[in-house]
């Protein structure tokens, strides 16, 4: 569904270049989004670094604290869930949402099992 808006913003946003008066605005709306996909790949790969730095710090990590996840035969991670949880947190710092709640339930957690 988001495709097809999508799409359809674009075709109305076309057809809009007919009228003198909307054309520049148009090209300048359709130029700032081409300029943007630059940024938002590097913000995206920052996005995934540091949700990766919360994996090899610790934090709900199966490999350092013993939360299970692991497969001890094949040694590699099962559960693709814990990574998921922190990259939309990340990404809802990253955007200035100031809760950080699932942060601190990890970091209690975290210093929670090393306690133990």
């Amino acid at each position: 569904m988001l495709v097809v808006v999508t799409l359809a913003i674009r075709r109305t946003f076309n057809y809009l270049r007919i009228f003198r008066m909307f054309s520049p605005i148009v090209t300048m709306i359709f130029q700032v989004l081409i300029d943007l996909n630059a940024f938002m790949l590097f913000f995206l790969i920052l996005i995934l670094l540091m949700s990766l730095m919360y994996m090899v710090i610790g934090f709900y990590n199966p490999l350092v604290l013993n939360y299970g996840g692991l497969d001890a035969e094949k040694n590699q991670l099962v559960d693709f869930s814990e990574f998921a949880k922190k990259y939309v947190s990340v990404k809802n710092t990253a955007k200035g949402e100031t809760e950080f709640s699932p942060l601190a339930e990890m970091a209690a957690g975290a210093v929670l099992a090393l306690r133990q």
